[in-house]
């Protein structure tokens, strides 16, 4: 069954999202999935972390865990990069992660996996949304372009497979002109000017990696920003 799409857009958040940064790397070594400026995420931090889940809530062939670049290793390379982009502006500015933050999605985890605290997977997703909510802090909140607004629907369309009708889109673009929506256009261009300030990149077998950081209440990317080569 297709997302539906609510009737707020984007007043409804899930565990994760807030926009949408889409890394897009030239930059290729061996063993390396991506970089944050000269810090390497490698290819054995994102298998250790995808290791650790039962292959049942991964896939029903082992040999797809082991070797796939999608799904689930795309989710925790976002997870490693988010981090350590994180870590880099905390070095940078002496803020912290939210320990909030990482308390909820940690308790989230758990209840959606069934697994423990000290689970790889549980551990690495709640460290990322705890440096989420820190690469948010301090964000304006600027007003949606109309490029913003076509990119948003654009992105409903690829995720779910249906075009957003006339009233859709009337409503997509009076909630990106509400006070939070102006809110989630802020966090999005921070979150890009850290992805080209810090010189994020990804090794082009994992395909486009998004560093994902909103969800509508369908579980629908709507916000996303292109990051150039």
């Amino acid at each position: 069954m297709k997302p539906r799409l609510p009737r707020r857009l984007l007043l409804t958040a899930v565990i994760g999202l807030m926009a949408v940064v889409t890394v897009a790397g030239c930059r290729v070594e061996q063993g390396a999935a991506a970089f944050v400026g000269e810090t390497r995420i490698t290819d054995a931090q994102v298998d250790n972390v995808v290791d650790s889940l039962p292959v049942e809530l991964v896939t029903n062939d082992l040999a797809n865990v082991s070797s796939a670049y999608g799904g689930v290793r795309h989710q925790v390379l976002e997870a490693l990069a988010v981090v350590e982009l994180g870590r880099h502006v905390a070095d940078d500015t002496g803020a912290l992660p939210d320990a909030d933050a990482r308390s909820v999605a940690r308790d989230g985890w758990m209840q959606q996996t069934g697994l423990p605290e000290s689970n790889a997977f549980v551990s690495l997703m709640a460290e990322a949304e705890g440096y989420r909510a820190l690469l948010q802090e301090g964000a304006e909140p600027q007003a949606p372009t109309d490029t913003d607004i076509e990119a948003a629907a654009d992105n409903f369309t690829t995720a779910t497979g249906q075009k957003l009708q006339s009233a859709d889109l009337q409503q997509l673009t009076a909630d990106l002109n509400s006070d939070q929506g102006r809110r989630l256009i802020g966090v999005n261009r921070q979150i890009a000017q850290y992805v080209a300030d810090y010189d994020v990149t990804a090794n082009p077998k994992y395909g486009q990696l998004s560093i994902v950081t909103f969800l509508n209440a369908s579980g629908v990317p709507l916000l996303t920003v292109p990051v150039p080569n």
